[in-house]
C-alpha cells in the first residue's frame, strides 16, 4: 500500500525511517530482485497476483529507470522480460534432464524456464503434459498456449526459433 518494500515491517522498532532500496549498486536492488522473484513465481505457480504486483512494482520504478537507467540495471532487465510472453518448456519422460540440458546447451534464449518431469507434475505450467506413446515429449509454449508436441531437441528448437522472431 505503500509502494515498494521497507527492509523492515511497519510493525517492527521504531526507526528515525523506514529504508527502501531502489537503485542497484554491485548487487541488484531488494526492490528489484522481489519484481523479479514475483515475476518468476507469478509464470511458474500461475500466481496471478505475484504477476500483478510484478509489474506495479516496475511500474513505479518507471519514472526513475527512464531518468537513471545505469543505476537500476536489475529493473531494466524486468522490463525487458515483460516486453514478449516468456517461453514455457515442458519436457516429460524419463530423459527430461538431458533433454533439459540439450536444449540450453551452446544457444541461448532469454526469458524462459525449463520445467521437466518423469512422470506428472502438480505445477499448473506442467498440467496436461504427457509423455506421448510413451516418448519424451517436449511442450513448446508461450501464456500457456502449446504447439505441437514434439520427441527431439532439434524440432523444440525449430519451434522456439519461429515463436522467437
Amino acid at each position: 500500500e505503500e509502494g515498494f518494500f521497507f527492509f523492515t515491517d511497519k510493525t517492527g522498532e521504531a526507526l528515525i525511517a523506514r529504508k527502501k532500496e531502489l537503485f542497484d549498486s554491485v548487487v541488484p536492488s531488494s526492490n528489484g530482485l522481489m519484481a523479479h522473484n514475483l515475476y518468476w513465481l507469478g509464470l511458474l505457480l500461475d500466481w496471478k497476483e505475484a504477476t500483478l504486483l510484478s509489474q506495479q512494482l516496475l511500474q513505479q520504478a518507471k519514472r526513475l529507470l527512464i531518468a537513471e537507467p545505469h543505476y537500476l540495471s536489475y529493473w531494466a532487465s524486468l522490463y525487458t522480460y515483460q516486453l514478449k510472453p516468456a517461453v514455457e518448456i515442458c519436457i516429460v519422460g524419463e530423459n527430461y534432464q538431458q533433454l533439459a540440458k540439450e536444449l540450453s546447451k551452446n544457444r541461448y534464449l532469454p526469458n524462459q524456464v525449463i520445467l521437466g518431469t518423469s512422470t506428472g507434475s502438480n505445477l499448473p505450467l506442467m498440467q496436461n503434459r504427457i509423455a506421448i506413446d510413451g516418448k519424451d515429449t517436449i511442450y513448446i509454449c508461450q501464456e500457456k498456449a502449446c504447439q505441437l508436441p514434439v520427441h527431439t531437441v532439434e524440432d523444440a528448437w525449430k519451434q522456439l526459433l519461429s515463436i522467437s522472431n
